[in-house]
């Protein structure tokens, strides 16, 4: 039933996913990625915490390796300042499928989606609300917070240059990531959710997914010399 001219709309009621459940193998060591503490926090928890207060929010659900599962529910959840419902989800073998799991453990009454990155662990409030107020006020299928790319792109073959990759229109993904129910619905129609961020699925099945650029760092943290250069840039000045 299509609403009287001039009549509002119902706010879409958002459910948010914590993707944590990779090995973090680049960084090295024991300690899962997710548990590493920045500046005296672990990246998982300050991940929960970027979401605390997120209008219209109905729910979310971290999504774990199954050896943090009880960390997760015992130590992560109490320290996220949390001011809606957190539930724990056990990863699959792929970002992909630990994605599509906490999408899944969503109640029926939501209709928008945001994703997120365990791995950025220093989003902003402002960025937050942005990407998600130009899904809801654009009418779109879902957007994602980006940045273009500034440095000059090579294409390597072994490690001989053979190209230079023209940058003019080229942008760096972000997360969060956040989408409509119904443009998720006819993805998986489409086929499987793959590849490294749904965004490129989305947009493969014919969704109209935009990009916002973030205002603030929001770094992701995959090698040892990005948590190292951070840890240091928080211990210099006022962090999250």
């Amino acid at each position: 039933m299509t609403p009287p001219t001039g009549a509002r709309l119902p706010e879409p009621r958002l459910f948010v996913v914590i993707v944590a459940a990779g090995l973090g193998t680049r960084l090295g060591g024991e300690t899962r990625k997710a548990a590493l503490a920045l500046g005296g926090i672990p990246l998982v928890v300050r991940a929960l915490r970027a979401f605390s207060g997120t209008p219209r929010a109905i729910g979310g659900a971290v999504v774990v390796h199954a050896d943090d599962l009880v960390r997760a529910e015992h130590e992560w959840l109490p320290e996220s300042e949390a001011t809606f419902p957190w539930q724990v989800v056990v990863g699959g073998e792929t970002r992909a499928a630990s994605c599509q799991r906490g999408i899944a453990s969503a109640p029926t009454t939501a209709d928008l989606f945001a994703v997120h990155d365990a791995a950025r662990p220093l989003l902003s409030t402002e960025d937050r609300d942005r990407v998600l107020a130009l899904t809801t006020e654009s009418q779109c299928d879902g957007a994602i917070l980006a940045a273009p790319v500034i440095d000059t792109l090579k294409e390597v073959e072994g490690d001989r240059i053979v190209g230079t990759v023209d940058r003019t229109n080229l942008w760096g993904a972000q997360t969060p990531q956040v989408f409509t129910r119904a443009a998720l619905e006819r993805a998986r129609q489409w086929g499987p959710c793959e590849g490294t961020d749904e965004a490129s699925w989305l947009v493969a099945a014919g969704a109209d997914i935009r990009v916002i650029e973030a205002r603030s760092p929001n770094p992701k943290i995959t090698l040892p010399a990005d948590f190292i250069a951070w840890e240091a840039r928080l211990a210099a000045g006022p962090g999250r």
